[in-house]
């Protein structure tokens, strides 16, 4: 019986430490071109899945994502469903501590702006530069 108690305060803890450092199912990440990144939390396991809506002219524009998070720190991963059959690169990274993060590429870092936004945001715009400024991932 206490091992049962145990396993439902350990989960509830991870679901309210994961609201407490802001990360919820509703944000998206918005980057300075105009991708637009929507993220759904699974509180249970600590993953992160959802979709990337690329405006960068990419044969697939939707390509999924898939992640994870443990407190404050969070990975995720979108990959090119083409792989690398387009001019787009095949997968890239974001990972960070929330609010921050940064963009890795198969070729290094990449010193990308983003900010976190609400999904009912408007959506992207081809070809849009947001000229977003600040540190990366800093929220809006």
């Amino acid at each position: 019986m206490r091992t049962g108690v145990l396993i439902i305060l350990m989960v509830l803890c991870m679901v309210t430490e994961a609201s407490a450092w802001g990360l919820r199912d509703g944000m998206c990440i918005q980057d300075a071109v105009g991708n637009q990144y929507r993220l759904t939390l699974d509180y249970k396991h600590q993953y992160i899945t959802g979709t990337v809506y690329s405006v960068q002219g990419c044969t697939e524009p939707e390509w999924p994502i898939l992640g994870s998070y443990l407190g404050s720190v969070y990975e995720i991963t979108a990959a090119n469903p083409l792989g690398n059959q387009d001019h787009c690169v095949p997968a890239f990274k974001i990972k960070g501590v929330f609010p921050y993060g940064a963009w890795y590429y198969d070729d290094g870092y990449g010193a990308q702006k983003f900010k976190w936004v609400p999904c009912t945001s408007p959506p992207p715009v081809p070809g849009g530069n947001l000229n977003i400024q600040g540190p990366q991932g800093a929220l809006k």
